[in-house]
């Protein structure tokens, strides 16, 4: 996951009970373990250290998978297991895996998976490392691999970490379906003569898994950096200090030149959030919804017209951007580039700045930071979002990306942190503009 929940023993909303009922103390761990363990689907020597969990996958009224990692670390890599729970009825043991009757679920070990076909390749030692070793330009001896687990949706994607300690290697794998043409595009940028900003080193791809791979970066998240900035000794100084490096990188980035990419305008992302995001909160926070779809009308109504298209990394959050040791931002994960409005890429990260703070019950700085930027973007020379079409963008954002992040992760206390963020969007299409200071919109409003 991209945000660390910590879900630990939170409670499931009532939505995801009556979807599941065997899910009730799914993150309760000790439970977990004694479930798995009675099923046959964890061994002894895992259970007995513990469990963690790694990632939430909830589609309401139609999927929910967990995925929990051993607290104890192995010399190779993690020991995983992912949970596919079943809607309403038995779990099919036919479609793979160990069934877990308390839960109607069916539980696989990493990593075997029924449709990322490809996964096993990227843990087993010998075979990726003769993969890599003309990528590196160095032998990467099997024997010496240690991998970890950097994200992973059962069915659907993973990221791993793979290093070789005595070659000095140390490489991104992703797996998914669109992986070659991400490597495509992401290598003719790194190419790019031009190109005035950091980003991880694409190697190569791997298109039977398929996958690709990249070089890994050192450098500290930036939602680490911005949690230390926005803590009690923090100032808006600090926090400006902190993005003026990453405005300068995506300014760069933004004017870049790159063939082949798909348009991404505001009307799809409105199609996107009246087809997926608006049924979810429908099903997950039934009292939320009526808001949320009033608002949603009323976006749909006052659309942005498209300006000229720049290049965009597509889904620009904190954990998507690292600082390196010199300060310099590095972009990562650029799986998305696209071409599109700046004022999309700068809502996205000023949203997840105001999901960090929603979730610290900071009400009066949730839009702070997400006011700052176009003043920041514009200072490092990039041309500021029209005011009324940032405000659309942050207030759709709101509701179709971090409400929906909420929903998917089954976020601790997710009705009151969804009604944070809701209440947030509803102000700042209200005033029309978000303010640069530190207190985020003007005034909370509803939207009639």
């Amino acid at each position: 996951m991209n945000v660390d929940w910590q879900h630990d023993t939170a409670p499931l909303p009532a939505a995801v009970l009556a979807d599941f009922p065997g899910a009730a103390s799914i993150f309760d761990t000790a439970a977990v373990a004694h479930t798995l363990l009675a099923a046959g689907a964890l061994d002894p020597e895992t259970a007995r250290d513990g469990l963690a969990v790694e990632n939430v996958w909830y589609i309401p009224g139609r999927a929910l998978r967990v995925v929990y990692a051993c607290r104890r670390g192995e010399p190779g890599g993690p020991r995983i297991l992912s949970v596919d729970f079943s809607r309403g009825g038995p779990a099919d043991p036919a479609a793979g895996g160990t069934p877990v009757p308390e839960w109607q679920a069916v539980a696989c070990r990493f990593p075997a998976d029924r449709a990322l076909h490809g996964l096993p390749d990227l843990v087993d030692a010998a075979a990726i490392s003769a993969r890599l070793s003309a990528a590196l330009g160095t032998g990467v001896p099997g024997a010496s691999m240690r991998w970890s687990l950097l994200s992973y949706l059962p069915g659907e994607r993973a990221a791993l970490r793979l290093r070789w300690p005595q070659a000095g290697a140390d490489v991104v794998a992703k797996l998914d379906a669109s992986a070659a043409a991400s490597h495509a595009r992401m290598d003719a940028l790194w190419r790019d003569p031009a190109r005035r900003f950091g980003m991880a080193e694409p190697l190569l791809a791997l298109p039977d898994l398929p996958a690709r791979c990249e070089r890994f970066v050192v450098g500290e998240r930036l939602e680490a950096l911005a949690a230390r900035a926005a803590g009690p000794t923090g100032t808006l100084e600090a926090r400006d200090a902190l993005l003026r490096p990453v405005m300068n990188g995506l300014v760069a980035l933004h004017g870049s030149r790159l063939s082949g990419l798909a348009r991404k305008p505001a009307e799809e992302l409105l199609r996107r959030v009246q087809r997926k995001v608006l049924p979810r909160i429908a099903v997950a926070l039934p009292e939320l919804a009526p808001r949320a779809a009033a608002l949603v009308e009323v976006l749909a109504a006052t659309v942005p017209p498209p300006g000229p298209p720049r290049v965009l990394h597509g889904d620009l959050h904190t954990a998507n951007l690292l600082l390196d040791e010199d300060g310099r931002v590095v972009f990562i994960d650029l799986d998305s580039l696209c071409l599109g409005d700046p004022a999309l890429d700068l809502a996205q990260l000023g949203t997840r700045l105001a999901l960090g703070e929603a979730r610290a019950g900071n009400a009066p700085a949730m839009l702070a930071a997400a006011g700052r930027l176009p003043a920041l973007y514009a200072a490092a020379g990039g041309e500021a979002p029209d005011a009324r079409t940032y405000a659309w963008y942050v207030a759709m954002l709101l509701v179709g990306r971090q409400i929906k992040t909420c929903i998917r992760h089954l976020a601790p206390e997710l009705p009151t942190l969804a009604e944070r963020l809701l209440d947030a969007a509803e102000a700042v299409w209200r005033e029309g503009a978000l303010v640069s200071g530190t207190g985020g919109a003007r005034e909370k409003a509803t939207v009639a």
